[in-house]
């Protein structure tokens, strides 16, 4: 099977490299950064305007794990721009690697791009790629893209537990890497962390996810309590079967919008065997009495949990608050509407000190603690003993 030292000796793409380091040879040759991005940018934006002139044209975008040897190899005689660099210093072809490409597919262009950081070596070697399609309508700039993952997508068996951040970009639903999550063996002692009570309540939820196709769970706390905590732990031990998205608040008017409509449909056909969970952290905002400013956002919870569009999009929704209940909307609450709802708590005197003896740390006083205030304070003993951190609480830090 042709290597990438193959297609680089290839007299087509041979030509293409020698072209490439003649005119732009990024930092090698002294090409100010800025200067590089702006030559790459009108390089590979000016195909796709002199085809479609001043016709519409739209783009579809994702983030994926590409096998570009093989769409590369398989077509060849498509790549209409390309931008390789060199990694050392040398002409030998195995010091080359793709940097950006552009493919044309007939009226369809797709854009693949590496990391712009030639230190970062997400270059070919396992890093993600930016791969965007430009068509004339969304629905075939969407169907290109399926396309392409489907076919030259690397499948990430094997991979660690990780959740994906959702955000807004170019006007549309962008999904961005996998964020994945450290490794914390503490978090499967439930009881543990949390209390005697609350293994039975944590069984009884994963049953649920694994069962129900949609839901809306509510899981709330003061700050510190576990809620992040416990997400993690339902992100390690739901790894293979449930894909976990994270949602900024700002965004959420996306979760009944037709571009979101789209995406889980195309999340569905990407990924048949698995269910989808969306989390939204401190949704206080969301979930209290409905008036002019949410509304329309109690409205689409509601029927994400047991309404017409739940049927359809099958995702389940988890938010975590820190006010009281009370402070929620009474129809959220109404006896069938809420698939889960779980209180946290700080940990009792004997419960706080059992977490932290086996921190190997002991607690300066006698009384109730927040689990993030155990870790904290075991970590500070920790550092001040060794100079290092080992465990985190949160959702920023993983």
């Amino acid at each position: 099977m042709p290597t990438i030292l193959d297609l680089f000796r290839e007299p087509s793409i041979s030509r293409l490299l020698g072209r490439r380091r003649r005119r732009i040879n990024g930092h090698a040759t002294g090409v100010p950064p800025d200067l590089d991005s702006s030559l790459e940018k009108f390089d590979f934006i000016y195909p796709v305007q002199a085809h479609f002139g001043g016709r519409p044209f739209h783009r579809a975008t994702a983030s994926e794990r590409i096998d570009l040897e093989r769409l590369c190899r398989e077509h060849a005689d498509k790549i209409v721009r390309s931008d390789s660099r060199l990694l050392n210093d040398g002409d030998d072809p195995e010091d080359w690697e793709w940097g950006c490409l552009l493919f044309r597919f007939g009226g369809v262009f797709t854009y693949v791009r590496f990391s712009s950081n030639p230190e970062s070596r997400e270059f070919i070697r396992g890093g993600k790629a930016r791969v965007v399609a430009h068509a004339p309508t969304p629905e075939a700039a969407k169907e290109h893209l399926d396309w392409i993952r489907k076919n030259y997508a690397i499948p990430d068996d094997g991979a660690a537990p990780s959740y994906f951040l959702l955000k807004v970009k170019y006007g549309g639903l962008d999904e961005v890497e996998p964020v994945p999550l450290p490794d914390d063996a503490g978090t499967q002692d439930l009881a543990l962390h949390y209390g005697g009570d609350f293994s039975a309540w944590a069984q009884n939820f994963l049953l649920l996810l694994r069962s129900k196709k949609h839901g809306l769970s509510i899981l709330r706390g003061e700050p510190g309590t576990g809620k992040t905590f416990f997400i993690r732990h339902l992100i390690r031990r739901l790894h293979g079967s449930h894909r976990f998205h994270f949602l900024p608040l700002k965004e959420f008017y996306w979760l009944s919008s037709p571009e979101f409509i789209d995406h889980w449909n195309r999340e569905r056909k990407l990924h048949p065997g698995q269910r989808q969970v969306v989390v939204l952290e401190d949704a206080e905002t969301l979930l209290m009495p409905r008036d002019q400013d949410n509304r329309g956002a109690v409205a689409t919870l509601l029927n994400i949990a047991d309404g017409l569009l739940g049927d359809y999009l099958k995702i389940h929704v988890i938010c975590t608050i820190n006010s009281e209940l009370d402070a929620i909307d009474p129809a959220i609450k109404r006896p069938g509407r809420l698939m889960a709802m779980r209180e946290f708590r700080p940990l009792s005197r004997k419960e706080s000190q059992r977490l932290a003896e086996s921190l190997g740390s002991n607690l300066p006083e006698s009384r109730e603690y927040t689990l993030a205030e155990v870790y904290n304070l075991a970590s500070r003993a920790l550092t001040e003993q060794s100079g290092s951190r080992k465990h985190q609480i949160g959702f920023a830090n993983g």
